[in-house]
């Protein structure tokens, strides 16, 4: 009777640690993300890195007028005088000539637009899917056999059968003859992870 309450009990705690437990487990610094995450990573480090175009372009041009003193007059002839100014900023040049005989006789002003474009790459980390071989235990089955003594000097042998599920679990019934007495054990045993 009391060889099927223990074989019961054994049966017990075999569901409790192995039925219940989850079917997979993720290892330490790795991450389980779902087929349409990953593809969405996937898309994304592939696609074509975009470029951000920042124009200085301006609609309202603000005059400032400064003191500026006279250009020096570049002598043509004697009669006639060459001047030539100019303004420049980021986004505007604007230069004139002038030919003056003591009126001013030709006018000439230029200008040109500038659009100065500044280019900002933005560099995004783009994830990209790496495999990496996950070592998963195997279960399997180990036969062994024992050989020891008592302190009175009987001598005690036997098999002894363990199972290793693969969540490194060990499970493990032995049986002893020690002179003429039997005996019977069950073992349960877990890794020990360092």
């Amino acid at each position: 009777m009391s060889t099927v309450v223990i074989i019961v009990m054994v049966a017990i705690i075999i569901y409790l640690r192995e039925c219940t437990s989850p079917g997979y487990e993720v290892p330490d610094g790795y991450l389980l993300v779902h087929d349409s995450t990953m593809q969405k990573f996937t898309e994304a480090a592939a696609a074509i890195p975009d470029t951000v175009y920042r124009d200085t372009g301006s609609t309202h041009i603000t005059v400032e007028y400064r003191n500026r003193p006279i250009p020096v007059p570049v002598e043509v002839t004697p009669e006639k005088n060459f001047y030539h100014d100019s303004i420049k900023s980021d986004t505007l040049d604007f230069w004139i000539e002038a030919y003056v005989t003591g009126t001013l006789d030709k006018w000439n002003w230029f200008f040109d637009i500038t659009k100065m474009t500044i280019t900002n790459t933005v560099k995004i980390p783009a994830p990209y899917p790496v495999d990496v071989p996950v070592p998963v235990s195997k279960a399997g089955w180990y036969l062994s056999g024992g050989l020891g003594g008592t302190h009175t000097g009987k001598l005690g042998a036997g098999p002894r059968l363990d199972l290793i599920t693969k969540e490194d679990r060990l499970y493990g019934a032995s049986y002893t003859r020690i002179g003429s007495d039997n005996f019977y054990e069950f073992r349960f045993g877990t890794r020990i992870r360092f």
